[in-house]
């Protein structure tokens, strides 16, 4: 009898931990029949159990332990392993080439705005520049408008010097007995006793007595333009009559005026200066001399 089970597969049934009745099969040798986790457990009766909506339990895998144990549904998931990754199905990352792409337009803004900056610099330098040469010109021209200005009140000063001093004046020549009126330009005039040479008169020999002239603005030209040297002429007296044919061996010079018992006479100087300016300057006075010689007067 009891052979007889053996060699027949008998169903009996093993309490599991939760419970439930599974069955297992007593058959040796042969393999264990496989169970169907998804369908209703079956009691020892073989009907199957009611099942809940709210199991505790889901059809799943054995658990990693290898047991059959189905696993609970409160119970997390296991992270599963990623796919190896291989240079077949290897792509760069996005994210790289969006940083390098950044880093670039930041480079370019910044190569922008000091590119901006200089060129506004660049442009007040030049602007500044600009200004200042105009206010250079522009004060170079009001230095010379005031030089100018300097030299015409300069001139008027001096005008106004001439009109308050008095158009002539007077030069006394005690020497000669006479004097002259002389005119403004003539301002300063002196004179100093010369030795002029001998001239013969109806058949006798005289000494003429002479002074020679000139003016301290002459002097100042050129000190060789002194009364020393009659730089403005030599004037003399001669006693008698002056000669009806005169010549330098009869007559002190060119007539000036017959007195009583003497004339006055008048020798044209040479060039005192080697300086042409000065040498105008000489001429202008000796004609003004010459013109002031009609206002020639005994000394009272």
């Amino acid at each position: 009898m009891e052979e007889t089970q053996q060699s027949t597969t008998n169903m009996n049934t093993q309490n599991s931990s939760d419970g439930f009745n599974v069955p297992v099969s007593t058959q040796s040798g042969g393999p264990a029949p496989m169970t169907d986790l998804n369908s209703s457990p079956i009691n020892s009766s073989g009907s199957p159990l009611p099942s809940s909506s709210s199991s505790d339990f889901i059809a799943s895998p054995l658990n990693q332990n290898g047991g059959d144990t189905p696993r609970k549904s409160d119970e997390p998931d296991k992270p599963k392993a990623s796919t190896p990754i291989n240079s077949s199905s290897y792509k760069p990352n996005k994210s790289k080439t969006v940083m390098l792409l950044s880093i670039l337009v930041f480079i370019l803004l910044l190569a922008a705005a000091t590119f901006g900056v200089y060129n506004w610099q660049h442009g007040k330098v030049k602007d500044l520049t600009s200004k200042n040469s105009t206010l250079s010109s522009q004060v170079s021209y009001l230095q010379s408008q005031n030089l100018s200005l300097s030299s015409s009140l300069a001139k008027a000063s001096k005008q106004l010097a001439l009109a308050a001093t008095p158009t002539t004046s007077t030069l006394a020549l005690p020497t000669l007995g006479v004097e002259i009126t002389l005119p403004s330009s003539l301002q300063g005039a002196d004179y100093v006793a010369t030795t002029p040479s001998k001239i013969t008169v109806s058949g006798s020999s005289v000494t003429p007595i002479g002074v020679g002239i000139s003016t301290a603005a002459l002097v100042n030209l050129d000190k060789a333009c002194s009364d020393t040297n009659g730089a403005l002429g030599i004037i003399t007296k001669t006693t008698g009559t002056y000669p009806t044919t005169p010549t330098s061996k009869n007559s002190s010079g060119t007539l000036v005026k017959q007195f009583s018992g003497y004339y006055i006479a008048y020798s044209t100087p040479s060039a005192c200066s080697t300086v042409a300016t000065t040498n105008t300057t000489q001429t202008t006075l000796v004609s003004d001399l010459k013109t002031a010689f009609s206002t020639i007067a005994v000394i009272q």
